[in-house]
């Protein structure tokens, strides 16, 4: 947690010099992302499912086509995998195929240089990075049938901070006055090993995250 703190005390100068100026924008954007943790042979055989990313984000218009952007984002990465279960009642043995669902919970915190385009259909790219700060990691377990089995609290396996790139590309709509309707796809790539056990073969595991997001901005 003092983690956390000192990472919201370092955006505080950011968020102070945007709200000294006109050329402001608040933002909420939120949608459905597909992540993936890569870089060694354990997570390649993982299905990774569809989870959420919502945000709320700070807007500085430094020129008509240039901006600075950062916010908070959640985000959760979700795997899937399987596994069996032996167990021998007498002379019998039974197996019972497990279903294991991950739930990872990042908090992140980006810094975004944007390009656009002028007119009423502002169309944009950004780019720039992001510190990720993990909240928890749990495994859902589930039958075949998906008949909840048990939950486990598997946050201690990774490291509390992630490090990354994001990039992105969208339009912005302006329907009235200074209320913009946008859409963007965005990707992020994490750079650094966040896995936290020793494990032998070079074991680093690292994210990925691909997303198509659904925002409201109005500016101040």
């Amino acid at each position: 947690m003092r983690q956390l703190t000192t990472i919201i005390l370092l955006f505080f100068p950011f968020i102070e010099g945007f709200t000294q100026s006109s050329k402001i924008g608040i933002e909420l954007k939120l949608g459905p992302t597909v992540s993936s943790f890569h870089g060694n042979y354990q997570t390649s055989g993982y299905d990774y499912p569809a989870s959420l990313n919502s945000g709320l984000y700070l807007d500085y218009l430094y020129k008509d086509w240039f901006s600075f952007k950062t916010g908070l984002i959640y985000e959760r990465k979700s795997s899937k995998t399987y596994h069996y279960v032996y167990t021998v009642n007498s002379d019998q043995i039974n197996i019972q195929k497990v279903k294991v669902r991950n739930n990872t919970d990042y908090i992140l915190f980006p810094i975004y240089f944007a390009f656009s385009t002028k007119g009423r259909a502002n169309f944009f790219i950004n780019a720039g990075p992001y510190l990720a700060y993990l909240l928890n990691s749990k495994d859902i377990n589930t039958d075949e049938y998906n008949v909840y089995i048990r939950t486990g609290d598997v946050t201690k396996n990774y490291k509390r901070l992630d490090f990354g790139i994001s990039t992105g590309i969208g339009v912005n709509y302006n329907m009235i006055n200074k209320l913009f309707l946008g859409i963007e796809f965005r990707d992020d790539i994490g750079l650094i090993n966040i896995n936290a056990q020793s494990e032998p073969n070079d074991g680093s595991i690292k994210t990925y995250s691909k997303g198509f997001l659904f925002g409201l901005k109005y500016l101040l």
